[in-house]
């Protein structure tokens, strides 16, 4: 669309239009296949549980003796809903408001540095997911391994941080090696070209501890302390509020 079409930036427009409805019409049916299923478990179990009426009683007591708990649960749930969801939003917002102003100082140099930059953040969009599974590993692994003890826990964040620090290693050389010798693969304008290796290196710096960085996030997310996702969430906002300035 953008460069066989030659619709420009309209065509860029509409190609992530389209691949955003593709992406939905890849998962819906996914997963209306897993409800589907979900709900010939649920038919069969209540059968089941109609077939036991021995299990009848027992429910109901359960049943009565949670009943007078009920508003106390759901204040409990909610607060420890909110633990979680402000350190995680809070995380996301601040990492996205200072991806937004790396933009606009950007586009304040004029169109070839915005090319550039343009061109090296979708590049480094493109190889974060690769350091971003570390943080979700983490976030995985972590309630499991707590059983078994601060020794296995150390092993565990040890392993995942000598993980992210190699594949930020490996994909800053990809990032670097291929906005210096392969511009052309992004842009046919030299200018652009010549800026994306000048910056090639701050890239590449990024994404060498950004694989460590998500483990520790992950780590800190997954946590049972509050302090600690307290603490990531608080830095997010500061930087949050600090970059725009």
């Amino acid at each position: 669309l953008v460069r066989y079409l030659g619709l420009g930036i309209g065509g860029a427009a509409w190609a992530t239009v389209v691949s955003q409805y593709a992406g939905m019409a890849l998962i819906l049916p996914l997963m209306r296949r897993e409800l589907g299923r979900l709900r010939g478990v649920w038919k069969t179990d209540a059968e089941a549980k109609r077939a036991d009426s021995s299990l009848l009683p027992e429910v109901e007591r359960e049943l009565a003796r949670s009943t007078g708990k009920k508003a106390k649960g759901v204040q409990t749930a909610s607060r420890e809903f909110l633990d979680f969801a402000i350190p995680v939003g809070t995380t996301l917002i601040g990492k996205l408001v200072t991806y937004l102003t790396l933009t606009h100082v950007a586009a304040s140099f004029g169109v070839v540095p915005l090319a550039s930059h343009q061109v090296m953040l979708a590049l480094f969009y493109a190889l974060t997911p690769f350091c971003d599974t570390i943080g979700n590993t983490a976030q995985t692994f972590l309630p499991a391994v707590k059983n078994l003890g601060i020794r296995a826990q150390a092993e565990l964040m040890k392993r995942l941080t000598i993980m992210g620090l190699t594949a930020g290693a490996g994909v800053s050389l990809i990032a670097g090696s291929t906005a210096i010798l392969y511009p052309q693969v992004f842009t046919s304008d030299p200018g652009v070209g010549a800026l994306m290796a000048n910056i090639a290196p701050l890239t590449m710096a990024c994404l060498v501890g950004h694989g460590a960085l998500l483990a520790a996030e992950g780590w800190m997310l997954a946590s049972d302390e509050k302090k600690d996702r307290r603490f990531l969430g608080k830095t997010y906002g500061i930087l949050m509020a600090v970059v725009p300035i």
